[in-house]
């Protein structure tokens, strides 16, 4: 009753120089279902509103088959997979129209008061009714740990475009960011498989960005962050495979 889906088709805007879905579409999408799903049981947009609260992303743990292709028609679901004291799991899986899974995800999510700027026990809200126990990915978030030395930063500013209805950098923009830290030999012999992602802080629109990258062999690891490395905004990692 309470796993929600949607059919797509990837949209030539969604799509980058490969002709795949961007990362940042992707993550867009999961926003959106998991707000059309919070809002279906009574949790979403509107109940925040009147609450002066939000759902804020703390973390995303991905496993990519492959990603959708220009015109190809998909199914997302997700649902409720889990909560602890101060935070929601929710799963997601996007499929083809034969139910292969082409990514399988899941993410961890905080209530945020709006007045004292701080998290509240999420178990009030989130009733067993809605959980469902099947995991799309057979794990529980870890925090990214980072090597101890990390390559020279690319510099960004933050855009009037990054920045979402909280007034700070919105989570889908983060890894995309990424990959401006890893130069095109790599990206053009390497397609991503899973990637793993820590929020810390949330970007300004005043805000320099800093991403920070290693390599090694087919892992790299990323920290967004100021320019200093003084605010973390982000933590980063992912695994590829040769193509």
């Amino acid at each position: 009753m309470y796993k929600f889906e949607n059919k797509y088709r990837l949209r030539s805007a969604e799509c980058d120089k490969f002709n795949q879905m961007r990362l940042r579409s992707l993550f867009n999408l999961f926003q959106d279902m998991a707000d059309l799903h919070a809002e279906k049981f009574g949790f979403g947009y509107s109940f925040c509103l009147q609450n002066q609260m939000t759902w804020v992303g703390t973390g995303y743990h991905l496993v990519i088959n492959r990603l959708p292709q220009r015109d190809e028609e998909f199914v997302l679901e997700t649902w409720h997979a889990g909560s602890q004291l101060m935070t929601a799991r929710r799963d997601f899986e996007l499929k083809d129209l034969e139910g292969n899974v082409l990514v399988a995800a899941y993410s961890n999510w905080a209530l945020i008061d709006l007045n004292k700027k701080r998290p509240v026990i999420v178990q009030k809200y989130l009733s067993d009714e809605t959980l469902i126990k099947k995991k799309a990915i057979d794990a529980e978030f870890k925090k990214v740990v980072l090597p101890q030395e990390l390559d020279n930063a690319v510099l960004l500013q933050v855009r009037k475009d990054d920045i979402d209805i909280n007034q700070h950098v919105n989570n889908a923009v983060y890894p995309a960011w990424i990959l401006d830290g890893l130069d095109d030999d790599f990206l053009n012999t390497h397609q991503l498989k899973e990637l793993k992602i820590q929020f810390k802080t949330g970007a300004l629109l005043e805000n320099e960005v800093a991403i920070f990258s290693k390599i090694e062999d087919t892992s790299t690891y990323h920290l967004i962050s100021s320019p200093t490395k003084e605010v973390e905004f982000a933590l980063v990692e992912a695994c590829w495979k040769i193509v």
